[in-house]
Order: structure tokens, then C-alpha cells, then sequence
């Protein structure tokens, strides 16, 4: 009888060990799908480019949204910088916020941190030259793909032909495609070193550095800078 109770104790102590693993395979498999599904995985960020403009500087740099907003956060990334695919959530939310409703603009500058940087750099600007208005898609392809693990070997062409573009012209566009290398001058000249590196523009300023922002601001401080700075007008 005293065995019999031993048992039953040790096959109930087992169905509680096993029912608590079960419990945090679930918790974490749910908690992987809301990651991805927030843009916070490998999951991409569901903002229709095709609808907001775009304009480039004098010095070739590209730039979302509506050309007279008065504000523009001006952002130094590397695409293989895990510091930048870290702020992607709050870029993406600040894009689908101010960007996308006509309030602000959001001025992407390339700054190489790591060896594979500049052919991803490349990669994004034969993708505009290719194909007109298409350069924020790429990237956030390309960020999707470092996050996803870049091979030098064969995410080129699986780039382009995610976008649907020929690999061919790319190549031949790569010998020319130098933005990078006028982004790197800018950001030598504005004191950037490392990445992300985030300045702001007040209408067509110079950028500069912003202390009510900080020094990599996430979205909730960005909304209470701009709706603070530069109210909604209806």
C-alpha cells in the first residue's frame, strides 16, 4: 500500500513537469508569433511605399514623404548593424505615423560598419536606378535578409529577384552606385561613428543633432517631440 502511494506521487510529480513544459513551449512558440507579426522577427513591416513620395537631396540621398512636411528625421544605418535592425520597430511606426499621414519626412543615410555594408548599400541604390521609387522597399528587404542571415555568396540575386529586378543590370549598376560613400562624407562631417546615428532637419536645415530627442529616439518620444513641435494642422 505505502509503494503504491510512492507511485502515484512520483506519476503525478511527472504529469506536473511535463504539463510546465508543455505550458513554456506554448508560451514561447506564442510569443514568437506576436514578434513576427509586430515586425519585431523577421517579419516585414506592411508599409505600402508605392503610396508616399519620394525625393532625394542635392546630394542624392533619398527621402519619404510629402516634400513640404517640416520635419525629417535623418537616420545613419548599416543594414548588418544589429543596433539599427533593433530600431527598425520604432522607424516603422514612425513612418506609418508622421511619414505616411503627410507630417514628416524620413531621410535614410548609409554609413558602413561592417564588410558585407557596402555591396548591400550598392544593392539598394542600383534597385531605385532600375526600378524608379523602389528604394525603401529594398531597404527593407535588405534588412529583412540581415536579419534572415546575408550571404555574400547568393542573397544578391535572391534579392533581386524578390523585387523582380535583373541581376545583370544590377551588376552593371554596382560599378557607379557610390551614394554610400557621399552618406559616409556627411556623416564624417556631422561627427557620426557609429550606428544608428540620428539627426534632424527643421524644413531644409542642415541636420543636427536634437537634445529633446536623445540620441536614438523610440517612437513614443518621437510622438511627443513632433506633436509638441509641429502640431497637427486639421
Amino acid at each position: 500500500m505505502v509503494q503504491k502511494v510512492k507511485n502515484d506521487e512520483k506519476q503525478a510529480q511527472t504529469r506536473l513537469i511535463l504539463g510546465a513544459i508543455g505550458v513554456g513551449a506554448l508560451v514561447i512558440a506564442l510569443g514568437f508569433i506576436l514578434l513576427s507579426a509586430s515586425g519585431g522577427g523577421l517579419g516585414r513591416a506592411n508599409i505600402d511605399y508605392e503610396s508616399i513620395p519620394v525625393t532625394k537631396t542635392n546630394d542624392g540621398a533619398w527621402v519619404l514623404g510629402e516634400a513640404e512636411a517640416p520635419f525629417t528625421l535623418v537616420v545613419f544605418e548599416d543594414f548588418m548593424c544589429s543596433h539599427c535592425q533593433a530600431y527598425e520597430p520604432d522607424l516603422e511606426a514612425y513612418i506609418k505615423e508622421f511619414v505616411a499621414t503627410g507630417r514628416a519626412k524620413f531621410e535614410f543615410r548609409m554609413l558602413q560598419t561592417s564588410s558585407p555594408s557596402p555591396l548591400m548599400f550598392q544593392l539598394a541604390q542600383c534597385a531605385d536606378e532600375i526600378d524608379e521609387g523602389s528604394f525603401f522597399k529594398a531597404r527593407e528587404e535588405l534588412f529583412h535578409m540581415a536579419r534572415a542571415g546575408w550571404r555574400a555568396d547568393s542573397s544578391p540575386r535572391a534579392f533581386a529577384d524578390t523585387l523582380g529586378l535583373n541581376y545583370t543590370e544590377i551588376l552593371s549598376c554596382q560599378r557607379d552606385a557610390n551614394q554610400w560613400q557621399v552618406d559616409a562624407q556627411l556623416a564624417q562631417q556631422l561627427g557620426a561613428s557609429g550606428t544608428p546615428a540620428v539627426f534632424v532637419r527643421v524644413n531644409n536645415s542642415t541636420p543636427r543633432t536634437e537634445v529633446n530627442l536623445g540620441p536614438r529616439p523610440d517612437i513614443s518620444t518621437l510622438r511627443n517631440y513632433i506633436n509638441a513641435q509641429f502640431p497637427a494642422t486639421n
